[in-house]
C-alpha cells in the first residue's frame, strides 16, 4: 500500500542470500490486487451503465447486496471469534462496519484482522462510480481523472504521509487508473485484438516479472507497477491457454476465485492455529493451507449459493 524503500533493500538482501523464492511472495503478493479491479472495471464496461436515477439506484441496491450476501457468513464467523475473545467493543462495532462496505474512508481507524475485507469496500466505490459516472468515462475522460488520481498518489507517497496514503490507497483514488484501464479495454475490445505467440508470452512475461521486482527501487515506477503486474498475468493467462489440462484446472479456480478470496483468511487463520504450531516445514504448512483454502471455499460456495437462492425464491 507504500513504497518504502527499506522493504526493498531488506528484500534484495534476502533474496541475495539464497531466500528469494521464499521471500518474493511476501515482497510482491500484492500484484493480484490490481488484476481483481482491472476485471472489476473491464465487467462492468461491457454493460451499458445506468442512464436514469431509478436505474442508477437499482443497480447500487444490486451489487451492494451482492457484495454482502458474500461477506456475511465470514463476518458474522469473525465476529463469533471476537466474542470468544472477549472482544466486544469496539470490536464488533469494527467488524459490522465492514458491512456498510463504507470503512476505507476511515481505513485506519476501522481495520479489523483479516484486514483483507478491505476489497469489498473498494470494489463497491467503483460500482457507484459506475453508476453514476459511468455515461461519461470513455476516452479523454478516461485519461483526465487516471492521471489526476495517479499524481496525487505520487505527491502522497513523496510527502511520506501514511495515514492520508492509507485512506487514498484503500480507496477508489488509489486505484482509478487500473480501473479506468479495464474500462477503456473493454470498450476498445483491446484485448481480443492482441495476437502472439508462445515464445513471445514467454519474453514478455520474463522481461514484465523482472521489471516488477527493479521498478520498486524508484517511488515514479513503483506507481506503474499495476500496469506491468497486468501485463504479467495476461501473458501468463495466453500461456496457460495452450497446456489445455492446466488451462482447465485454472478455469475452475477461476468459478471458485470470488470464495477463496472471502476463505483464504479463514484458512490461514485455522492453520496457524491447528497446524503452525505443531508443523515447523513452512511448506508442508503451506500445502495445507492452500488444501483447506480450496475445500472451505466450496463449502462456502455450497451454503451461499443455498441461502441466496433460498431469499430469492422468497422475495
Amino acid at each position: 500500500m507504500s513504497f518504502l524503500i527499506e522493504n526493498t533493500n531488506h528484500f534484495f538482501e534476502v533474496a541475495l542470500n539464497g531466500r528469494f523464492f521464499v521471500e518474493i511472495f511476501s515482497f510482491l503478493g500484492w500484484i493480484g490486487v490490481p488484476v481483481f479491479i482491472f476485471l472489476t472495471g473491464y465487467g462492468v464496461a461491457t454493460r451499458i451503465p445506468p442512464l436514469t436515477k431509478h436505474k442508477s439506484i437499482d443497480y447500487i441496491k444490486r451489487n451492494y447486496l451482492k457484495l454482502l450476501a458474500l461477506m456475511l457468513l465470514a463476518v458474522l464467523l469473525y465476529a463469533g471469534m471476537d466474542v470468544a475473545k472477549g472482544n466486544i467493543w469496539p470490536g464488533l462495532l469494527k467488524r459490522f462496519s465492514y458491512l456498510t462496505m463504507l470503512t476505507n474512508f476511515a481505513y485506519p481507524y476501522l481495520r479489523c484482522d483479516p484486514g483483507v475485507y478491505w476489497y469489498f469496500g473498494l470494489t463497491f466505490q467503483f460500482y457507484l462510480i459506475w453508476a453514476l459516472f459511468g455515461r461519461h468515462m470513455r476516452g479523454n475522460n478516461l485519461l483526465l481523472w487516471s492521471a489526476v488520481f495517479m499524481i496525487g498518489l505520487y505527491g502522497i507517497c513523496s510527502l511520506g504521509k501514511l495515514e492520508v496514503l492509507s485512506i487514498y490507497r484503500h480507496c477508489f483514488t488509489g486505484w482509478f487508473f487500473v480501473f479506468a484501464l479495464g474500462v477503456w479495454c473493454a470498450q476498445s475490445n483491446m484485448i481480443q485484438r492482441i495476437k502472439t505467440n508462445w515464445w513471445m508470452e514467454l519474453i514478455i512475461l520474463v522481461a514484465s516479472s523482472f521489471l516488477m521486482i527493479q521498478m520498486n527501487r524508484w517511488l515514479l515506477a513503483w506507481v506503474f507497477i499495476p500496469v506491468m503486474a497486468l501485463l504479467f498475468f495476461l501473458m501468463l493467462g495466453l500461456l496457460l491457454q495452450r497446456v489445455k489440462p492446466l488451462f482447465n484446472i485454472f478455469l475452475w479456480i477461476g468459478g471458485l476465485s470470488a470464495f477463496i478470496f472471502v476463505c483464504h483468511p479463514i484458512a490461514r487463520t485455522f492453520v496457524n492455529k491447528i497446524f503452525a504450531p505443531h508443523v515447523g516445514i513452512l511448506l508442508i504448512n503451506v500445502f495445507i493451507y492452500f488444501l483447506f483454502t480450496i475445500l472451505f471455499a466450496v463449502l462456502y460456495r455450497w451454503i451461499y449459493q443455498r441461502i441466496t437462492a433460498a431469499i430469492i425464491k422468497k422475495v
